[in-house]
């Protein structure tokens, strides 16, 4: 059996107001094209489907072109979760008609009348074509904090903190005993997104980290899973060193941060309910991101270094650091990288050591609401600890104001 772990599309995704949406469909195409090459049995999108909880339309569009494409592959179930910039409404929507196509989407935990999660209806037995059980997905979407406690007045971060912790602990614990129902003849297997202890990370996805969900250690996800497919994390990386525990990264790069980041999807393959091995399959690049830095002089030599592009790729685009501010600078840098077929997208003068100053002023656009907010408090003068007392309370503000807008989706 073959499973196919991707996440953090991330669709209609923005970088400094420039669309990504002819990258995301080369990448979408690809992504068609491997699953029929590989003959992928299931096939899991670990969250972060969309950039935003209100995506524009034709990331709308793309997200269910794919989806009736890959329904029309081998695939005998596709499993879809939300992430925490996804909304779960959304996501659920077509749940009706996407199921009768063999997808499966869990947007957010599934809740009884009584307001209790039921887990059984997060598990979903997959089978073949002779209707012989293959595998057994547990389909663990994003935990918010209304899924695992309510915040207690009083309570500090590092209290708020333990106790999320402990709640994530137990839904897998629960999940893993809905699965157990149905033997363990089949790979049992669970999904995530999230942020465990030890993984690495870059700005991007230090940006979009809200709610205090970090540090779960790989002994959150019990022994009897076989492999957990997570996604949150722009990285490809194992979990402790388990081949198990993984995260596949995101589609594109998403960020200057990531511009050295390898694109990829993995692929796990089983023999039984044994894992056997996991295959990293590199995503195709369609446009570089580019970080230069240096005087003038040296920028400028790079840009005319620069190798030409290959007739698949778009315009590649830069972020150029200054390392002093120069006269007619950016009409000398414009200029050449016309030339070159380059675009910049972000110019920063360095003023000295410590201190980054943008030649054009970001607009907020470019910024985080967690910068607007410590930006404000350097502003006000607070001493360290009380800023880190007022980020925390930040946070947990920002999140609940954050599900509170995806609830009314």
């Amino acid at each position: 059996m073959k499973l196919l772990h991707t996440s953090d599309w991330h669709l209609g995704h923005k970088l400094i107001n420039q669309e990504r949406r002819k990258e995301h469909q080369h990448a979408l195409d690809w992504l068609l094209e491997t699953l029929l090459t590989e003959q992928i049995d299931i096939l899991i999108i670990a969250g972060d489907v969309f950039d935003t909880a209100n995506p524009p339309n034709y990331a709308l569009r793309q997200y269910y072109q794919f989806l009736a494409a890959a329904a029309e592959t081998q695939c005998q179930q596709i499993i879809i979760i939300g992430g925490n910039h996804d909304s779960p409404a959304l996501l659920e929507a077509a749940q009706p008609v996407l199921e009768k196509q063999c997808i499966q989407v869990v947007g957010c935990s599934a809740r009884q009348a009584d307001g209790e999660v039921d887990f059984k209806r997060q598990v979903f037995p997959v089978t073949d074509k002779q209707d012989k059980l293959i595998a057994v997905i547990g389909a663990m979407p994003y935990l918010r904090d209304r899924d695992l406690k309510y915040a207690k007045a009083g309570e500090s971060a590092t209290e708020r903190e333990q106790s999320l912790r402990q709640g994530i602990h137990q839904h897998y614990a629960a999940i893993c005993q809905a699965m157990h129902e149905h033997g363990h003849s089949v790979p049992h297997i669970a999904t995530g997104h999230l942020f465990a202890a030890g993984a690495l990370t870059s700005d991007s996805e230090q940006a979009i980290h809200v709610g205090n969900l970090g540090q779960v250690g790989a002994d959150c996800f019990p022994a009897q899973l076989d492999y957990v497919a997570l996604g949150h994390l722009h990285r490809t990386q194992r979990i402790a060193k388990q081949d198990r525990l993984r995260y596949c990264g995101a589609l594109i790069p998403l960020g200057f941060a990531e511009a050295e980041n390898r694109s990829q999807v993995l692929i796990a393959e089983f023999d039984g309910a044994q894992l056997t091995v996991v295959r990293e399959i590199e995503v195709p690049r369609t446009r570089r991101l580019l970080r230069l830095q240096g005087d003038l002089e040296q920028v400028l030599q790079l840009i005319n270094d620069f190798p030409p592009l290959a007739s698949t790729e778009f315009p590649a685009w830069l972020e150029i650091t200054l390392n002093q501010s120069e006269a007619m600078a950016e009409q000398q840098l414009s200029a050449c990288c016309q030339t070159q077929n380059l675009h910049i997208l972000k110019l920063l003068v360095q003023q000295n050591a410590e201190t980054a100053l943008t030649a054009i002023a970001p607009g907020l656009d470019d910024l985080q609401p967690l910068d607007v907010f410590l930006k404000k408090c350097e502003d006000s003068a607070k001493t360290a600890e009380e800023t880190a007392q007022l980020q925390d309370l930040f946070q947990i503000l920002h999140t609940q104001v954050l599900e509170a807008e995806s609830d009314r989706q």
